[in-house]
């Protein structure tokens, strides 16, 4: 009986964590780029970051469940296998990087913009992890940075 107990309040702590760290009015909320309301530009290499994935998410999640939440793009000025390289970071953790093609492009509009390299967050969605499936990461990239 107390280690019910004892197991639901750690599940409670950890779900109140994950949904303050999340929530409306913390700064970690607010997008620097303009959104489009779509989470549908999928973020590459996430299998290799399963751990992080798994602490973000609480853990497996059922299926067709998905975590809001919001990612930071930062551009890897040093990264010795794609010179576009920009990782996405959600929490402080890396969970992948933009796909090659938005990584190029992302810089480029960046450019364009006159924002060159600094970091920028957008909306964010980790989906999966329930049923034995992989967990994915989609962003909220936007067609034009002003």
């Amino acid at each position: 009986m107390i280690s019910n107990l004892i197991i639901v309040a750690v599940i409670l702590g950890i779900g109140f964590g994950v949904w303050s760290s999340y929530s409306a009015g913390s700064e970690q909320s607010k997008a620097t780029l303009r959104q489009t309301g779509k989470c549908f530009r999928p973020v590459a290499g996430e299998s290799s970051y399963v751990n992080a994935l798994s602490t973000l998410a609480g853990g497996r999640k059922q299926s067709g469940r998905g975590l809001e939440c919001m990612a930071t793009l930062i551009c890897e000025e040093d990264n010795r296998f794609d010179a576009n390289a920009v990782r996405v970071d959600i929490s402080g953790k890396t969970v992948g990087y933009l796909m090659p093609m938005d990584a190029e492009e992302y810089r480029r509009r960046m450019q364009a913009a006159g924002r060159g390299a600094q970091a920028e967050r957008v909306a964010a969605r980790i989906s999966g992890g329930g049923d034995g499936r992989h967990y994915g990461v989609w962003l909220d990239l936007p067609d034009r940075i002003v």
